[in-house]
């Protein structure tokens, strides 16, 4: 097993080339689509800025250049963010799903907090000890799977559902820098008409996704992260409208092709019997919108 992950040859094929990795894995200006009911920019790898009826969220922030508790060591940023944290709109909270360096990233998170002294975190139960340190006097509330909290920003009641994921938290080598072992999680964010979901890692465990409406070498990686045939039926199960592939074309992780998730979706989406158009990847600082109702009768 590990010899496959530590010894094998490299089959990811990012080029070294600023020009060419500017083609084939466009970085664009984000354009944070305020003015839709549900929006959202991908900023690299799990991080997301989502507006969803004027509340705004961000998911597993991730700036850093590297994932990883050492400014030299650690899965490298290939990418550029399309955007720094200043250049953020208002966020007015934060979801983490576990502790994994590529998702609680200690400098992003204590920026975040500076930059928005009201910001409030959700995290899986077991991370607040980590977390509060970080944020300093912003609030966070610790859940566990299946617990809610309504809250409300501009007048807009929004509620926020801890959801089973299948995966890990770290533990041992000092809780890897410092941290403690705590649950992992998704997210599901319900406001009064659009509603946003956020796996978080997962592996596929079908009744989960039933209930709830870096992926390769796969013998190692399959019980915590899905691959395109899983993410399908994932899709399928939640009864998603549209959903978008992220957790990719950022960080050297992983051992797939780089290009892998996007170039191979629309295959697996037909073999599915999936609507292109309904499973998609979009680019960094690319921003998806849904076209409300009003908005698509003015165009006719």
């Amino acid at each position: 097993m590990f010899s496959k992950i530590f010894f094998s040859t490299d089959k990811k094929g990012i080029p070294s080339d600023p020009a060419k990795l500017d083609e084939t894995l466009p970085v664009l200006k984000p354009d944070f689509g305020l003015e839709s009911s549900l929006s959202m920019t991908w900023i690299g790898h799990a991080t997301c800025f989502v507006n969803l009826e004027s509340v705004h969220f961000v998911t597993d922030p991730i700036w850093s250049p590297r994932a990883s508790p050492f400014k030299s060591v650690g899965p490298k940023r290939y990418r550029p963010p399309p955007c720094t944290i200043e250049e953020l709109p208002v966020v007015h909270f934060a979801v983490i799903s576990h502790n994994h360096r590529d998702h609680f990233d200690i400098p992003s998170i204590r920026n975040l907090a500076q930059r928005f002294p009201t910001l409030i975190w959700f995290v899986p139960k077991g991370l607040k000890r980590d977390i509060e340190p970080i944020v300093g006097i912003n609030t966070v509330y610790e859940m566990t799977w299946g617990e809610s909290k309504m809250v409300e920003f501009n007048n807009t009641k929004t509620t926020i559902w801890c959801v089973p994921a299948q995966h890990w938290s770290r533990g041992g080598f000092l809780s890897y820098i410092f941290g403690g072992r705590s649950l992992w999680c998704g997210w599901a964010v319900v406001g009064p008409n659009r509603r946003f979901y956020y796996t978080g890692d997962t592996g596929f465990c079908e009744d989960e996704f039933k209930k709830i409406g870096c992926y390769a070498p796969r013998d190692m990686m399959s019980s915590q992260h899905v691959d395109l045939t899983e993410a399908t039926k994932i899709h399928k199960l939640v009864k998603a409208k549209k959903s978008i592939g992220i957790h990719w074309g950022t960080y050297d992780l992983g051992s797939h092709f780089y290009l892998e998730p996007r170039e191979k979706l629309p295959e697996f989406c037909k073999n599915a019997g999936i609507d292109s158009e309904r499973f998609t990847t979009i680019n960094l600082g690319e921003t998806w919108i849904v076209e409300d109702d009003a908005k698509k009768e003015a165009k006719m």
